[in-house]
């Protein structure tokens, strides 16, 4: 994966360099649950160490797995902080499959700029099933307290306001990425920062692998094209004229809470309008990063499946 870097805003980079988050991904029985969890960049304990087997969750009419030869992640100790729900499972890393949390102790955890790709299989048990994937992001804040000499980490849910907008802006999720990193497939938040995806999978084409690309883009001209070759001089990660790259911009243009900080100067945005007012809305999106960074220590990406039609 190719990390995205934006060349001019060189003066905004000092603000965000060290906005890291850590994350830890988990599995969730019931209708299938997937929890993924971050925590903060001054949280870099070690690693907890399992048996590597496979986890095997659902019900008829298909069956999900992870990758073989997975291990939690890093920072997994921080994730039993929150007290999860019964039956909570790790949704297990690989060395190439990861939210850079599988190696400790080069993996830091994410910034701005940061991508990658998780991965999990299905199994039809039946001769064709259409399964609704829903993603929800939910972040947490950490309050930190002292008993008997030793740590003790305290999750604090953000259920609303402009943080918890945010991350439904700033952490995108794809379903395909091409060697090149131009990213396609958008898994765009709506009205109730929900992100759904539908695949169909047939029982004769075996067990089949679901990659979700993940990515923190680091400036908001990686989404919308403004480019003019001075000011902004990289173009967007997607195929300008896709409808996939029409599909983010107008998420940008209907949710723009989800992606820039404070109140937008325009009522009713467009691209034009973004383009045109680049540093302002840059900025805006910039600050965004900035609240992220200081005001969430812990995120859970929470996906369930519900069978389709």
């Amino acid at each position: 994966m190719t990390n995205f870097r934006q060349t001019s805003s060189k003066r905004r980079d000092n603000e965000r360099r060290n906005i890291i988050i850590k994350f830890v991904i988990m599995i969730v029985l019931g209708v299938i649950i997937f929890v993924l969890a971050t925590i903060a960049w001054f949280a870099m304990n070690g690693s907890i160490d399992n048996d590597g087997m496979d986890i095997v969750v659902g019900t008829k009419p298909y069956t999900i797995t992870c990758l073989a030869n997975g291990s939690d992640g890093l920072f997994f100790d921080y994730y039993e902080e929150t007290d999860p729900e019964e039956g909570t499972m790790v949704w297990q890393m690989t060395a190439n499959n990861n939210m850079e949390n599988y190696d400790d102790p080069t993996d830091k955890g994410i910034k701005p700029g940061s991508s990658g790709k998780i991965s999990f299989i299905v199994t039809p048990n039946t001769s064709t099933v259409t399964i609704n994937f829903k993603l929800e992001i939910i972040g947490y804040s950490c309050s930190e307290s002292t008993v008997n000499g030793e740590p003790v980490i305290t999750m604090n849910e953000i259920s609303s306001g402009s943080v918890s907008n945010l991350l439904n802006g700033h952490i995108l999720l794809f379903e395909n990425c091409t060697n090149e990193g131009i990213y396609s497939g958008p898994i765009t938040s709506n009205a109730d920062v929900e992100r759904i995806f539908s695949r169909t999978f047939a029982k004769t084409d075996g067990p089949q692998t679901v990659d979700i690309y993940w990515v923190w883009p680091e400036h908001l001209s990686h989404l919308v094209n403004a480019y003019d070759g001075n000011i902004v001089n990289e173009h967007p990660k997607l195929n300008t004229s896709s409808e996939d790259y029409t599909k983010v911009v107008t998420n940008i243009c209907t949710y723009p809470e989800y992606y820039f900080a404070g109140t937008v100067p325009e009522q009713n945005l467009t691209e034009q309008i973004i383009a045109g007012s680049y540093n302002t809305y840059g900025g805006l999106y910039d600050a965004a990063d900035n609240d992220i960074g200081t005001g969430v220590d812990f995120i859970l990406v929470r996906m369930s499946t519900v069978d389709g039609e």
